[in-house]
Order: structure tokens, then C-alpha cells, then sequence
């Protein structure tokens, strides 16, 4: 869905570890030695569907490239917001641009301590 609208994700199969509260958070994601910063979301999809199963997908901010197979290991660093659902796909993709725009603005701040 992520792809779709403009925000490839990875979806990310839990094997280990705590699971934050549902929502929106900014992460640090390692994979193969390299650390990303991303979006991260946790829950339901509730502007799609109030059904079916939990989600972890990770929208890479700093890089366009398939993971598939890959381990990731992720450390949440920020949240950013509750889920919520949206009356559009429309009003979910702006949502998520204001998102990546508070999220890089964060990065940016701490770049500079």
C-alpha cells in the first residue's frame, strides 16, 4: 500500500524484541551494517480497513532500495503521533508528508549537538 501511494515501505515480521504502542514514530533501521533513518508505523490500518492484523512498515528517508529478506534492526528514537484514521487516501498521504517533514526536521536537530 505504502508503494502505492508514493511511500515505499518496508513491512517488517516481528521475531524478537518489544513492540512500542501503535503509531508513528522515527527510527534508526540497520540493515546489512548500515543505519537509515526512517518512518516507522504500527498498528491497524484504520483508513483502510479496522480489520485484519497488526502492521510494522518503515519508510526509509534516506534511501529508495528493496530489503527483501534482509534483518532489520530497529530502535525507535521519536514518536510523532497517534494513529488515526483519514477520510482519503488524499488526507493520509499529506498526513505522512507532514510526517517525514517533522521527522527530517528532527534528524536535523540532532545532527547539530
Amino acid at each position: 500500500m505504502g508503494r502505492k501511494m508514493g511511500f515505499p515501505t518496508l513491512n517488517i515480521l516481528v521475531h524478537t524484541g518489544n513492540i512500542p504502542a501503535d503509531g508513528v514514530y522515527v527510527v534508526i533501521a540497520k540493515i546489512n551494517k548500515q543505519q537509515h533513518y526512517g518512518l516507522m508505523s504500527i498498528g491497524y490500518r484504520p483508513t483502510f480497513s479496522n480489520e485484519g492484523n497488526k502492521t510494522i512498515e518503515i519508510h526509509l528517508l534516506d534511501v529508495n532500495k528493496n530489503y527483501y529478506d534482509e534483518t532489520v534492526e530497529v530502535t525507535p528514537i521519536a514518536f510523532i503521533r497517534s494513529n488515526e484514521k483519514f477520510n482519503s487516501v488524499e488526507e493520509l498521504k499529506s498526513q505522512i508528508e507532514k510526517d517525514k517533514t517533522a521527522a527530517e526536521n528532527l534528524i536535523k536537530t540532532w545532527g547539530k549537538d
